[in-house]
């Protein structure tokens, strides 16, 4: 009986010993891929930001070049970008003209 209480615990302080290891690498490689995001994104914007800035500004004035159809109002421009997608959008208004036969029955 001794020998096998004694071989148990010795496999179960070697079971114990690969799982605190596997626990501690996996740890590892948690803090090692946040602190990685922590360098890479302040790098990204340095290398990539101007660039984006460029396009976002060529983005916009083939924006503003854009003929709007007949009857609609621009109101506003809004744009934006990260470092490597960027959007231009605007706010219109759908004006409708009004006859003067449609403004009499209205009164009406």
């Amino acid at each position: 009986m001794d020998m096998q209480s004694a071989a148990e615990t010795q496999r179960k302080t070697k079971l114990l010993s690969i799982a605190l290891v596997v626990d501690a690498v996996l740890v590892l490689i948690i803090i090692v891929g946040f602190a990685s995001l922590f360098v890479y994104i302040p790098y990204n914007q340095k290398v990539n930001g101007p660039k984006a800035d460029a396009t976002l500004k060529d983005l916009e004035n083939e924006f503003s070049q854009i003929i709007p159809i007949p009857g609609v109002t621009q109101l506003e421009t809004e744009s934006s970008h990260k470092i490597s997608v960027g959007g231009v959008s605007a706010t219109i208004k759908r004006v409708r003209a009004t006859t003067r036969s449609e403004r009499i029955t209205t009164r009406n």
